[in-house]
């Protein structure tokens, strides 16, 4: 979650402050690696790295708003 907080105030220009909340003391997950393998036969391509997906998402509502 840091990471893509990160990643969206970065590639928005953002000048947002993450604030940081304390884990959760049972069930709360250090990593995941979901199977994205079922995602990709469905879309029968590759995926699209996240970065240029949320640029892509950037671009295309901000040319909405025009």
């Amino acid at each position: 979650m840091k990471e893509l907080a990160e990643l969206l105030v970065k590639v928005t220009g953002s000048d947002s402050k993450l604030i940081h909340l304390p884990a959760l003391e049972e069930g709360d997950m250090t990593r995941r690696q979901p199977d994205i393998s079922k995602m990709k036969a469905i879309l029968n391509r590759e995926l699209v790295p996240l970065e240029e997906g949320i640029q892509k998402l950037i671009n295309f509502y901000s040319s909405k708003s025009e």
